[in-house]
């Protein structure tokens, strides 16, 4: 489990990010240029703990989601993050806007 801010890195790529604070953190996805997950990656982010988890984004990076949402709504909530193109993903899942 991550208990603190964290930036995606290639090895959470196809995996299981769990976020387990009970204070407000963030993931965030950097520039392909920093990290350079392949098209098509696929990451789950869990929120694990009772703190907020925003799904965050790198000047340059696009994440497109439902009305723009970006926070995992409870606690043992989930989301996944898809690559569609070098600095643009999907993010779907049990999302809210705050």
């Amino acid at each position: 489990s991550v208990t603190d801010n964290h930036t995606l890195a290639i090895s959470d790529g196809g995996g299981l990010v769990e976020m387990n604070s009970a204070t407000a953190k963030s993931v965030l996805v950097d520039t392909n240029a920093n990290i350079p997950f392949p098209i098509g990656t696929q990451i789950i982010v869990v929120r694990k703990g009772t703190g907020t988890l925003n799904i965050g984004n790198a000047v340059g990076v696009t994440i497109n989601s439902v009305s723009g949402n970006r926070y995992i709504s409870t606690q043992y909530g989930a989301a996944t993050l898809v690559k569609i193109a070098s600095d643009e993903w999907y993010l779907f899942g049990d999302l809210t806007g705050v």
